[in-house]
């Protein structure tokens, strides 16, 4: 069974070049940040892409300084703003400390402009605070799987606190939710303490959108039930499914549209042809090659064995269930990734879970 509220979504953006070669990865922990941090859960998935090109045109549009100088004026937009460029390197000299205190400023409406930070911009400070901690729960000096409890803490309290003024971001959930798989952990009574249990306002947005993902998977699971040839790739083992009926690819064949199966991919199409063959009443060649679909682009680009992950460009939105370590399992949500990969991620999953049962 799926766990509530463990829903992971792969989503790919394009990144120009000239951004790339200047930030390179600390552009990714810029993107990170703001919109983990500054952006409703709820905005996350819709924004995606767009925002990357918006980030990159704010970066280059002002310089580091000028940010800098409009957050020591007393502007807590660009406070928040100078403490994201600080922790992640863009456009200024990577900082952690100096980040935190600049998101500090404005969740405790301690900058100097001597007007009340508004709160949308406090609970943005309080949740790259909450994002800052979490992230230094481990050290590069650490042991392997050894976390700093007290790190941790800090983290949900500032999650706490985004809930308690009505924000609940990205970041918020992920925290909440790793925190209630630490709690179930016998190895690790410290996550079981009760100053984690207080933090009452934390775990009602963590229980709130638990209902929200069985709600929209009871939705789903009563949608698949009335076509479940529609939405689930039909090849044996495959398990992959397509979040709408168009996500995946008919049959082009002369089948019965009640015995009519979708395919994630030409692969796995051909894979099942043996079983379907008799079904298939045209058994026509086109019925193994040319897989229906409401246009004829709709082809499965080539999987390679680059290190580079292949992507599609197809925009089918597609899912896996892929097993949690910790227990359950997780549903991998992507438009981008080719089914094989997904399927070698779940296998990699049920590796890993194995070795920790053997453990």
């Amino acid at each position: 069974m799926t766990a509530p509220g463990r829903v992971l979504e792969h989503v790919a953006a394009e990144i120009d070049v000239d951004t790339y070669a200047r930030f390179g990865d600390s552009f990714s922990v810029y993107h990170s940040l703001r919109y983990n941090c500054c952006y409703s859960y709820k905005e996350e998935s819709a924004n995606f892409s767009s925002n990357v090109q918006m980030f990159q045109q704010d970066l280059k549009a002002r310089s580091g300084n000028q940010v800098l100088s409009s957050a020591m004026a007393g502007n807590p937009g660009d406070a928040i703003e100078a403490g994201i460029r600080l922790w992640s390197g863009c456009t200024l000299e990577k900082n952690q400390d100096r980040a935190m205190e600049w998101w500090v400023r404005v969740a405790l409406d301690k900058h100097s402009s001597g007007t009340p930070a508004p709160r949308r911009l406090r609970v943005h400070a309080l949740s790259c605070l909450a994002y800052a901690q979490w992230e230094l729960k481990t050290l590069p000096d650490d042991e392997p799987g050894v976390w700093n409890i007290d790190s941790v803490y800090r983290a949900a309290v500032f999650a706490d606190d985004c809930v308690s003024l009505g924000f609940v971001s990205p970041i918020v959930l992920q925290i909440g939710a790793k925190i209630r798989e630490l709690m179930k952990v016998p190895q690790i009574p410290e996550a079981r303490h009760p100053r984690f249990k207080n933090l009452e306002f934390l775990w009602e947005a963590i229980d709130a959108r638990d209902k929200e993902v069985q709600k929209a998977k009871q939705k789903r699971d009563t949608k698949v039930a009335r076509a479940p040839t529609a939405y689930v790739c039909a090849a044996k083992g495959c398990g992959i499914e397509g979040t709408r009926k168009s996500a995946l690819l008919k049959c082009a064949g002369k089948c019965p549209p009640e015995m009519k199966p979708s395919y994630c991919s030409k692969e796995c199409q051909k894979a099942d042809w043996k079983r379907h063959k008799p079904v298939c009443i045209g058994k026509s060649k086109d019925a193994v090659n040319q897989p229906a679909s409401p246009t004829a682009s709709r082809d499965i680009t080539s999987v390679s064995d680059d290190i580079d992950l292949p992507l599609r460009t197809d925009g089918r939105e597609v899912s896996i269930e892929v097993p949690n370590p910790q227990g359950g399992s997780t549903m991998m949500t992507t438009r981008t990734l080719e089914p094989r990969v997904l399927r070698d991620i779940r296998e990699l999953a049920e590796q890993r879970a194995l070795e920790k049962q053997a453990l």
